[in-house]
């Protein structure tokens, strides 16, 4: 069911990828690094798994920078930095990986506790999403873009009898 799901994220965009061949190296290693280096706090790391136009875009950004998109590693690393100054004793799962071609798609899930709550006892925050990402010619990411919730797909999917 996860896979499907995935899937069916993979229809819906397949037209934004400029080619399906796949540039040399483990796409989906390359997806999950950059993901953990970005949200885990390891921005050092983006220099090497990032093309220098990477683009980040969740619907989230909106709201938080008014824009929906990150431009540029520069950006990047100073949007890694600043979620990792708000998001503390962090907690994140790669739930489900798929690769089809020059994309990669993660189903993940995160918890961590947040700086600027006032209150410590609601501090504590979970969601989750599916992200998607593209590589450049040599394997680097040019594009993460996906949708988070609360709760995170794999939540939801736990949380239903049956599946």
């Amino acid at each position: 069911m996860r896979t499907r799901t995935a899937l069916v994220l993979f229809l819906a965009v397949g037209a934004c990828s400029t080619s399906d061949e796949p540039p040399s190296g483990d796409l989906a290693a390359t997806a999950e690094a950059f993901f953990r280096a970005v949200y885990g706090c390891a921005p050092d790391r983006l220099q090497d798994l990032a093309s220098a136009d990477v683009t980040l875009s969740y619907p989230i950004f909106e709201t938080l920078y008014g824009t929906g998109t990150i431009r540029g590693l520069e950006a990047a690393v100073d949007f890694s930095n600043s979620f990792c100054r708000r998001w503390a004793q962090a907690s994140m799962s790669v739930d489900e990986v798929v690769q089809d071609g020059n994309r990669v798609v993660l189903v993940w899930s995160f918890s961590a506790n947040d700086q600027l709550s006032e209150d410590a006892s609601d501090a504590r925050r979970s969601w989750g999403g599916i992200s998607v990402f593209r590589f450049d010619e040599s394997g680097r990411v040019l594009e993460e873009f996906g949708e988070e919730s609360t709760p995170g797909p794999t939540a939801r999917r736990a949380a239903t009898p049956g599946l």
